[in-house]
């Protein structure tokens, strides 16, 4: 476990945080601009000082103010990745790429340079100096160099913030990917809602300094009570299982725990494969009875855990299928008109599922 107790102020930012993260699994700090996201972060990595601080990875003792420990930064095997990746002037890629490998024990040499340059794609970049890539291409670099150093866990401020859509959600898959083979632990920053809920495993809400909430992903953001599940975006992530797949309709069964969903997919998955989808709450709709010749594939029997009010004359409702939780952005008009309350039955209408697993 990460378990960290941090108080600093720095001019009018005032931040008070305490918390404790496992050290597995994928976490991420969610929260508005100027929530103290980033400084949460440095603080982790031993890059802040100042701080009335502690903290401790497993049974490894960081730092702790009182006591007089301070273990640097370099010594706590921990990789860091910015939004804005600083390199040497002049460098080239092979030589960014080198300074994280020469970080590794010789023990943990395991893998060979050429073949993670070829697994991030990089091999064609080698001889070019850093500062010709394009910023989708720097990242890709800075993330490989702080992996070549064999981190104990990777922490990540807003690494993809600043790059198009398409090429975000193609390094979002990357990144993805490297967890899955390798269960290297990460802590990632982002104020995006969709990346928090579509990446993490656990959250970390934060606002003005303070954490507003942490838990595993799945019960805060379908938690009504908190900003996430409010916002116009409000989304779940549901992990999945692939069962088959229909070529002449290019859809396929996913199976979870407490259904099964049909999802829009142009390419079969080996059977048992582990997917993520994305489903808005925009995207689902309610009803007290059955739909009957319906156009919607997903119609799913659930009950409502919990519903709240919000200022644009919506309801967001707190649904469950089985243990799986999923949201559902109705009006007011409508929620009233079904007499929606906790523990009440009815069926959830997915008109979107969005495959996060490409």
């Amino acid at each position: 476990m990460l378990t960290f107790r941090f108080q600093l102020r720095q001019g009018g930012f005032d931040l008070d945080a305490q918390g404790v993260l496992p050290a597995q699994g994928r976490s991420v700090i969610f929260g508005p601009s100027a929530a103290g996201k980033t400084t949460l972060l440095r603080l982790m990595a031993g890059l802040e000082r100042g701080a009335q601080a502690r903290i401790a990875y497993g049974d490894e003792l960081w730092e702790d103010r009182e006591q007089g420990v301070r273990i640097p930064p370099h010594r706590r095997g921990v990789g860091l990745v910015f939004q804005h990746p600083v390199f040497l002037p002049g460098n080239t890629v092979e030589q960014a790429l080198r300074y994280g490998w020469r970080r590794r024990q010789p023990a943990e040499h395991r893998d060979g340079f050429a073949a993670a340059v070829e697994r991030f794609g990089l091999g064609a970049q080698l001889r070019r100096r850093v500062e010709t890539l394009s910023g989708g291409e720097r990242q890709r670099v800075a993330l490989l160099r702080a992996l070549l150093a064999a981190p104990r866990l990777l922490l990540l401020d807003e690494p993809f913030s600043g790059i198009d859509a398409e090429l975000r959600a193609t390094l979002l898959h990357a990144l993805e990917a490297l967890h899955a083979a390798e269960a290297l632990p990460m802590i990632y920053v982002t104020h995006s809602a969709e990346e928090a809920v579509r990446f993490a495993d656990h959250l970390l809400l934060l606002e003005a300094g303070r954490v507003r909430a942490l838990g595993s992903a799945d019960a805060l953001a379908a938690d009504v009570s908190l900003p996430l599940a409010r916002r116009p975006d409000a989304a779940v992530a549901i992990d999945t299982e692939f069962v088959q797949h229909d070529a002449d309709d290019g859809v396929s069964r996913l199976a979870f725990s407490g259904g099964e969903l049909w999802v829009t997919a142009s390419r079969p998955r080996e059977p048992g494969a582990r997917l993520r989808v994305l489903v808005h709450a925009r995207d689902v709709s309610l009803a007290r009875t059955r739909p009957q010749a319906s156009s919607i594939l997903n119609v799913l029997p659930a009950q409502v855990a919990a519903l709240a009010e919000l200022p644009d004359a919506a309801v967001v409702v707190s649904l469950r299928i089985g243990a799986t939780p999923l949201l559902a952005r109705v009006s007011r008009r409508s929620a009233r008109e079904l007499e929606l309350r906790p523990g009440c039955a009815v069926y959830a209408q997915v008109k979107g599922v969005a495959l996060q697993n490409f």
